[in-house]
């Protein structure tokens, strides 16, 4: 959830990966194949020259693998009109923050409050989604009927990804899989020895330097652990210099 001034925003995330079409390899070795491919730009197909001017452009890694399917992601906004009543609620609920238990709060404080109020409260709804019909998740609050919304929610979220399973025609690309050229996978492209032995010098390099950032990772979040024990070790209000814990 996100905590804003006078707002409290809940956020629902789902998806669903439908296929994965990836390269075919042995195929593509047929040059006949390369007219058709979709894996490779075409300003890519034409001879060597135009692949090195291609590759020089736009680097030396090719899609190897595309994954499609959905991706919904929305945001429900309550709005409590002032930042007192805001806390006034966060005080009232007790332990995670969920949709039930803003819905309870803010119907209460709803009723209650005096006209001029309930014209500043308000819940509303955003949606971004990576295929599929995004207007199946819009979801029109401004009536103030806000007893039926965790089944408006609910029934919302669950069409747009039934809409979506049966007509697979609104996916889109989720993710790809990037490789490198090869000349298993273009046959006008071609490395000499020494730009093979760069490449690999710098994927080495590269890798050094990952596990060398994950190393400092580890001992920073090591030591963290280690300073937050030693704090709760003082006790709640007891005095302490934390220069010592460190």
């Amino acid at each position: 959830f996100k905590d804003e001034k006078s707002s409290i925003s809940l956020f629902q995330i789902g998806y669903e990966q439908y296929k994965s079409i990836e390269l075919n390899q042995n195929k593509l070795q047929r040059y006949k194949y390369y007219s058709t491919s979709k894996f490779i730009h075409p300003a890519a197909k034409k001879d060597k020259a135009t692949l090195d001017d291609f590759i020089s452009t736009h680097g030396n890694y090719y899609v190897n693998k595309v994954s499609t399917g959905v991706f919904a992601v929305r945001q429900v906004k309550f709005d409590f009109g002032s930042e007192e009543a805001k806390v006034d609620v966060e005080a009232y609920v007790t332990g995670k923050i969920d949709l039930k238990a803003l819905k309870i709060e803010f119907i209460a404080l709803f009723e209650k409050a005096d006209q001029a109020t309930k014209d500043t409260m308000n819940i509303s709804v955003k949606q971004g989604t990576i295929g599929g019909r995004p207007e199946l998740l819009q979801v029109d609050f401004s009536s103030k009927d806000f007893d039926t919304i965790e089944s408006q929610l609910l029934t919302s979220w669950n069409n747009f990804f039934l809409d979506s399973s049966k007509n697979r025609e609104n996916a889109s690309a989720l993710s790809a899989e990037l490789m490198l050229i090869s000349s298993a996978v273009h046959v006008f492209y071609s490395r000499t020895q020494d730009e093979t032995a760069n490449l690999h010098r710098k994927y080495n390099e590269a890798r050094k330097r990952i596990n060398d950032l994950q190393a400092q990772m580890l001992g920073i979040d090591m030591a963290l652990k280690r300073t937050k024990f030693m704090i709760e070790a003082l006790g709640e209000g007891r005095p302490g210099n934390i220069r010592e814990l460190l």
